[in-house]
């Protein structure tokens, strides 16, 4: 059997190239091509020269790994403050797990020459993974900006007091008669105003707001509370209407803040 150097260092380094590259992209890092290439072909070089060394299985795997992290630093540049450490972190996994996808890939090519599974399945398997990760990132990336808007907050009407997390919307500029307007969940509304929620008398509701929906305009009922929630270190409590709204679906918070609270903070 012959094996050519040069066609041996190509396919590391076309190898090693897009898996740092699905690495880089995971973590929405920008491409830079040179740093790519030298990294590319420095894991390329190990490749071709790790055969040839004559180690322990646990020096070996320790090597490797070493590299995978140099390889992956080289890749992602520089790393200055402590949120570039933690996307590095993050590059090198998404590396590591790529590449070990990529290896069962390789491993069921080769076993396919002599009755093993079809490769076939094993590169899906492996595109799937790839896709797979790149959506888990989006997911986790999209949670942590809602999260930057949530408060603590405290939902106050007349005795009752429900603790309840809150989104600050900036979009939510509704009030009524000077007041902002926060909408609730049902679920928090019914235990903050009990049997005054499922009542339909008028005479127990403070105010109505009527907004515009895809099906036409809408009254809500509107019951006249406080909000309490803290914001730069110290308490804010504001006078409110709470609105209850059917649509709010999300399970990381319950209470849609107005940005009138904050506007009338200052």
């Amino acid at each position: 059997m012959v094996v050519y150097i040069e066609w041996a260092f190509a396919e590391n380094f076309l190898l090693d190239g897009v898996l740092l590259y699905l690495a880089l992209k995971a973590v929405r890092k920008r491409i830079v091509w040179k740093r790519l290439c030298l990294a590319s072909g420095i894991g390329a070089g190990f490749a071709l020269l790790f055969p040839l060394l004559l180690l322990p299985v646990w020096a070996a795997y320790t090597l490797k790994f070493a590299v995978g992290f140099l390889l992956c630093f080289l890749a992602f540049g520089r790393v200055k403050t402590k949120q570039e450490w933690g996307r590095y972190a993050m590059n090198v996994a998404f590396f590591f797990v790529f590449s070990f996808g990529f290896g069962g890939a390789l491993l069921g090519a080769a076993e396919d020459f002599t009755g093993g599974v079809s490769p076939v399945f094993v590169f899906v398997g492996f595109v799937l993974l790839t896709v797979f990760s790149l959506f888990f990132i989006k997911k986790l990336r999209e949670k942590r900006a809602v999260e930057q808007f949530l408060y603590p907050c405290e939902a106050i009407y007349k005795e009752k007091r429900v603790n309840v997390l809150g989104f600050y919307d900036s979009g939510n500029l509704a009030k009524q008669n000077s007041l902002p307007v926060c909408f609730l969940s049902p679920d928090i509304a019914f235990d903050l105003f009990c049997e005054e929620y499922l009542e339909k008398a008028t005479g127990q509701v403070c105010d109505e707001i009527t907004i515009a929906t895809m099906s036409g305009e809408k009254k809500l009922r509107l019951f006249q509370g406080k909000v309490a929630l803290k914001t730069n270190g110290k308490r804010l409590e504001k006078e409110v209407y709470f609105a209850v709204s059917g649509n709010m679906l999300s399970r990381e918070y319950k209470l849609i803040l107005s940005s009138r609270i904050f506007e009338e903070e200052g």
